[in-house]
């Protein structure tokens, strides 16, 4: 019917999940249903202003409300279980970049999500920013790029939590702050032929002193440097 409604669910209530939850009170066509988070106190007063039900357990989000989309913002450690029960679940995935934290994960998940016959799509937010936007509309005009150069500096403060850990991370700033940005030059140039990359980790140190003692800081094993090079 064309007046159905989208049953959307949103699994992580922090800051990308509340910009995705305003974003979807502007659209028409869609009812979200739920809001997931281990932080039952943000789920709850995230889900409240949709009068939404909320959950801690992003499984029981899917399991008892089974969506039809599934919007996926949590840290990237729990994406790839959230993406395998919504295939069991029927439910559609948008999720946050990256794909997957490894090449054989991301390769995975589009291999359920197709074997289950739902639509499956990573956020691009960037994409419809003006600079990316002016970039891309305008490659008519520019005709065929044949160098193009990008340098991105971000500042996650001191604690990374999960960033800093490979095991829930994948990798540091390349797979996740990098993403959008070497999205932009693939929708630019197309997909390379071949990629060179350094990474490094020297911004962050192993150990800080505290009240005089030397004190480790705890797992921190991903990439906070970056080079990259697509030809």
């Amino acid at each position: 019917m064309a007046d159905e409604q989208l049953r959307i669910a949103v699994a992580g209530a922090g800051n990308l999940g509340g910009k995705c939850l305003e974003a979807l009170a502007e659209v028409d066509g869609v009812t979200v249903v739920g809001v997931g988070d281990p932080d039952g106190s943000r789920s709850t007063a995230a889900a409240a202003a949709f009068g939404a039900e909320a959950f801690s357990d992003h499984r029981q989000l899917l399991q008892q409300l089974k969506p039809d989309v599934l919007i996926v913002t949590a840290p990237t450690g729990a994406g790839a279980d959230l993406v395998r029960l919504a295939a069991q679940t029927g439910a559609a995935v948008i999720k946050a970049p990256p794909l997957g934290r490894t090449l054989d994960e991301a390769a995975e998940l589009v291999e359920v999500m197709a074997a289950a016959g739902l639509p499956f799509a990573v956020l691009a937010p960037r994409r419809f920013f003006g600079s990316y936007r002016g970039l891309l509309d305008g490659l008519d005009r520019l005709g065929k790029l044949f160098l193009a150069r990008a340098a991105y500096v971000l500042n996650w403060d001191r604690n990374l939590g999960w960033r800093a850990d490979q095991a829930s991370a994948g990798g540091g700033v390349l797979l996740d702050a990098g993403y959008q940005m070497i999205d932009l030059w693939i929708g630019a140039m197309g997909l390379p032929e071949e990629v060179y990359a350094v990474t490094g980790r020297g911004g962050r140190p192993y150990m800080v002193e505290t009240d005089g003692e030397m004190e480790p800081r705890g797992i921190y094993d991903t990439d906070d440097t970056a080079v990259v090079a697509l030809r």
